[in-house]
């Protein structure tokens, strides 16, 4: 549909209208110009145009032309309906310290709360999985592009390889273990030195909320770190399924938004 011209219908549908074409033909001109129509804006004048003379006066006002024109309008509103008008990427790294439960929360979150890892498995490398997030309140949909790294030293040198081109990153710790808290410092000034040219956005998420009275790090002081560093911070438990995907959506609407700026940006050089 693209690639077909509004002169091209405008040659086409009379000649469709005056040799009886099957209904379907006729249809599919309609659903052209809906796609035209979308792309130029209703009451363009190329619409104009095509409404008076591309079709006889006496088909236009036919019952079966206008249920066609209908139908097809309807259809095109439902594929761009369905369709999201704007896809992003984003590559996101989450990176920690061993066993404060990165491969739990990115799992969750994956599953959609329905994979808890029973058993702890250490992350060798770097794991990788994909989701979308629609936006809210827009129509852009987000493809997270979900790097969960090793936190063990023995691997630092390979999970660096994968550092590369992040746009977010989760810096996440154990909220019943203050040490894994202090490390987060060591990951962000390690991501720094990689990408030493941009300021990487992000969070700073505290896994194990759901510990009580065995949570050591609270909620104060978290917030002032995150805060010093230009992060948001969250509060979850990948093991309740507490808050899992506010963090990734809020990321989510973070890039979308810094797309909307820069593409801003870029209107106004032109």
């Amino acid at each position: 549909r693209q690639a077909v011209s509004l002169p091209f219908v405008e040659h086409l549908a009379p000649l469709l209208a005056a040799s009886h074409r099957p209904s379907s033909c006729i249809t599919s001109v309609w659903q052209i110009w809906a796609a035209l129509a979308r792309k130029r804006g209703a009451n363009s004048p190329e619409e104009a145009l095509f409404w008076r003379s591309s079709f006889p006066p006496s088909f236009l006002s036919s019952p079966s032309c206008v249920g066609m024109a209908a139908a097809a309008a309807a259809q095109s509103a439902a594929s761009a309906a369905a369709a999201p008008s704007l896809l992003l990427r984003s590559k996101i790294l989450v990176i920690g310290d061993a066993g404060v439960g990165k491969s739990a929360i990115v799992q969750m979150f994956h599953s959609k709360g329905t994979h808890y890892p029973k058993s702890y498995v250490m992350t060798t490398g770097c794991d990788f999985v994909m989701k979308e997030l629609k936006v809210p309140d827009t129509t852009t949909t987000v493809e997270l592009h979900i790097y969960d790294c090793s936190g063990q030293s023995t691997f630092t040198e390979l999970t660096h390889q994968y550092w590369g081109g992040v746009n977010m990153v989760m810096l996440v710790y154990d909220a019943t273990n203050e040490e894994s808290f202090e490390n987060l410092t060591g990951w962000l000034e390690a991501l720094r030195r990689k990408m030493p040219e941009r300021q990487i956005p992000g969070v700073v998420v505290a896994n194990k909320i759901d510990r009580g009275e065995r949570v050591r790090v609270h909620t104060g002081k978290a917030t002032e770190f995150a805060r010093s560093h230009e992060l948001d911070y969250f509060q979850v438990s990948a093991l309740t399924n507490s808050n899992i995907e506010e963090p990734f959506l809020h990321l989510a609407s973070l890039f979308s938004k810094m797309y909307e700026e820069k593409l801003g940006i870029v209107k106004e050089m032109m």
